[in-house]
């Protein structure tokens, strides 16, 4: 086994790390990696930024948006989140899931247990401890091999978290996937306060199976140079993070003026938003909301003006509406 601990805080870069070690280095031997990044969200690769992430909160606080190639849901990460990968030969006849429970989490939690903490995996992808979601995984495959990763909220700052990420919500269905925030908590709670986490890292590393081995990996410049070009064609590129998004249906809304009986949402953005809103025969009031389903046979005819996505949100009944600017 090997291990790379990558010292640069850059997700994007460590994201293009970890393809360019799967694809470019080809080595025989499990790999795992460990590495920080500075305060963004990593969104999964079938989901949509705008649903995900609250994208006025993330610009006030500098915090970037970077998709991973693997899906499962968005996290918020910082410096005091770590992120864990294992990198491993892939055949058509391996189970990921296995992978995933006996090569990935499994490891983790026994570390960790090692370490003092009383986590435990449940599901198919999550690490708890105390009752509180500290850790999900997810996977993907590029031929013959397979990086399994998840991140590890150590002393995260989980209001952050609260603030940027949107809640699960049943409106929206397709290939586009949503979050589950559900009793995220920390693991800084189970160990000194004076146990950093650089000093976590190292009792982790410590507690890895490749450390067992030492077999420490060192980037070359020449591979930093590759990963650099991957990072500026994928993994820091607007179009890959934010740019681009799968078919979903939706419920929207909008307060409509008085004047008009009908609209349709025709919006040039990162979310493919359906081109209708349902029909009305009759004058609406100022605060009457316009809803509809986008499978629905509705109605409609194209609006005279552009219209531009103010926010996204859900109500008080729990629907998923979409307010336009003015």
């Amino acid at each position: 086994m090997y291990i790379v601990e990558l010292e640069t805080t850059d997700a994007a870069f460590n994201f293009a790390a970890e393809e360019y070690v799967m694809s470019g280095l080809r080595l025989t031997e499990p790999v795992w990696m460990l590495w920080r990044a500075e305060s963004c969200v990593m969104l999964g690769r079938n989901q949509i930024a705008d649903a995900e992430v609250d994208m006025r909160a993330a610009g006030l606080a500098g915090v970037d948006i970077v998709r991973r190639s693997s899906g499962g849901g968005a996290i918020y990460a910082d410096l005091n989140t770590v992120q864990y990968t294992l990198i491993l030969p892939y055949t058509d006849i391996s189970d990921a899931r296995q992978i995933a429970r006996e090569r990935l989490a499994g490891p983790i939690t026994e570390a960790l247990k090692k370490m003092g903490a009383p986590v435990e995996w449940k599901g198919r992808n999550d690490i708890y401890a105390g009752g509180e979601k500290i850790s999900g995984t997810a996977q993907y495959v590029i031929r013959d091999r397979i990086c399994s990763h998840g991140s590890l909220l150590y002393d995260t700052d989980i209001n952050m978290l609260g603030a940027l990420l949107r809640p699960d919500d049943g409106k929206i269905r397709a290939k586009a996937l949503r979050s589950s925030n559900t009793g995220v908590g920390s693991l800084k709670k189970y160990f000194s306060p004076e146990h950093t986490v650089s000093a976590f890292i190292d009792s982790l590393k410590q507690e890895l199976p490749a450390n067992r081995d030492n077999n420490d990996i060192i980037l070359s410049e020449a591979d930093e140079r590759k990963i650099d070009e991957l990072r500026a064609k994928k993994y820091a590129n607007d179009d890959w993070n934010t740019g681009g998004a799968p078919r979903f249906s939706y419920t929207a809304s909008r307060k409509m003026p008085a004047q008009m009986t009908d609209t349709a949402a025709n919006c040039s953005m990162s979310i493919r938003w359906p081109r209708k809103i349902k029909h009305s025969s009759a004058a609406m009031a100022p605060d009457e909301l316009l809803t509809g389903d986008a499978t629905d046979n509705w109605m409609y005819r194209r609006p005279a003006y552009p219209m531009v996505i103010d926010r996204i949100y859900i109500d008080e009944t729990g629907m998923y509406r979409m307010m336009l600017k003015k």
